[in-house]
């Protein structure tokens, strides 16, 4: 009787599998490919592959259980899947790595206070914003690809924006979308720029909600325009901005939310001022009729809505065309008998509503004070 001896041997297994690493040109990239069992384990060789071109190859030392292979300086040439094999007389495992300078995806913000402003009858725009995630691991961003096409239709529209200097992790970037056609929805894809090419892009939605908010913490002051008619104009303000000493009693001391920071629209009823003086902001075209108006036996009511604050000896009222409270609508008034916001309200300011006819034209809104 003769005794059998049987020996078992097994390939290397190795960590990573699958690797992505992202890294901007002229930097270093090191790949590090450890061995987690392999039988026999005393005698095991390496190879660093490029594309497979092959880049260096070894033994292992008999104390380590990991191969390193760095890229000092990494150029458009070294970008490619590296592969190293790990090799011992019963087979091969393998790690590998993708370097690339692709640029991480964008992460859309989808908390934006009142994203959608309209101050056209048949189109709106969108207050588009997002933060980059990663921007320091690539290359500078130098660009986005903006594309955005209507729902249910197969054309993109595309437009670059450019980027001026470097972006901060977390910093908040903005761009309007204009010109987009009630109230159809559209789908967004933004792609980042680098040197090396595109980068991920992200998708979304872009719906229309049929409501309008602004403030006035932008130049435009929320598209209402000064009327042209009237005897003097409203001015743009802030707590913060506001000179005391020439208008120690003007405006709130605060905006609507408690910010000194924000700003707010306010006239001087001082010299050279007289009574029966008007100030008048004109509101873009609110155009709340319903698609198809004539199918609707009730049409819902609309208000406009805006804060005011009061205070002065000089002070006599503020007009608006009609008046609701608590979102019921009014009878219609004649324009001889507008009510009058009036009083010395102080602080804080008051919220005042004003109905919007839901005819078939569309229909604005006038401040007069």
């Amino acid at each position: 009787m003769s005794d059998s001896y049987v020996s078992r041997s097994d390939p290397p297994t190795v960590e990573p599998v699958f690797m992505e690493m992202r890294q901007g040109l002229g930097r270093p990239v090191v790949m590090t490919c450890r061995v987690l069992r392999a039988h026999p384990s005393r005698v095991l060789r390496f190879e660093w592959l490029l594309s497979n071109r092959l880049l260096h190859a070894g033994a292992f030392d008999a104390q380590r259980d990991e191969t390193e292979y760095t890229v000092r300086n990494l150029n458009r040439d070294g970008l490619g899947e590296y592969t190293c094999n790990v090799i011992n007389e019963a087979g091969a495992g393998k790690c590998t790595f993708l370097v690339t300078g692709k640029a991480y995806p964008p992460e859309f913000y989808y908390d934006t206070y009142n994203p959608v402003w309209q101050n056209k009858p048949r189109t709106y725009s969108f207050k588009l914003q997002w933060t980059q995630m990663n921007p320091n691991a690539v290359d500078r961003i130098v660009a986005y690809r903006l594309g955005f096409r209507q729902m249910g239709l197969q054309r993109w529209w595309e437009q670059e924006i450019p980027v001026d200097g470097p972006i901060n992790k977390g910093e908040l970037m903005s761009h309007n979308l204009t010109e987009l056609i009630k109230p159809e929805s559209y789908e967004v894809r933004l792609t980042p720029i680098t040197r090396f090419g595109e980068g991920d892009s992200t998708i979304r939605i872009v719906r229309y909600s049929g409501e309008f908010h602004c403030s006035f913490e932008d130049e435009p002051i929320c598209m209402f325009t000064q009327d042209k008619n009237d005897d003097f104009d409203w001015t743009r303000h802030s707590a913060a901005t506001r000179d005391t000493k020439y208008t120690p009693n003007t405006g709130p001391s605060v905006d609507r939310t408690g910010s000194k920071q924000g700003f707010y629209m306010y006239i001087e009823t001082s010299r050279p001022r007289k009574e029966g003086d008007q100030a008048r902001l004109v509101s873009p075209f609110f155009n709340v009729a319903p698609k198809n108006p004539y199918s609707i036996s009730n049409p819902p009511a609309y208000c406009f809505g805006f804060f005011y604050h009061m205070y002065g000896k000089h002070i006599a009222c503020s007009r608006v065309p009609r008046q609701c409270s608590e979102g019921v609508l009014a009878p219609p008034l004649l324009p001889g008998h507008l009510p009058c916001l009036g009083g010395r309200t102080k602080n804080p300011p008051l919220l005042s509503r004003v109905p919007i006819r839901l005819d078939h034209q569309p229909d604005r809104v006038f401040q007069v004070g």
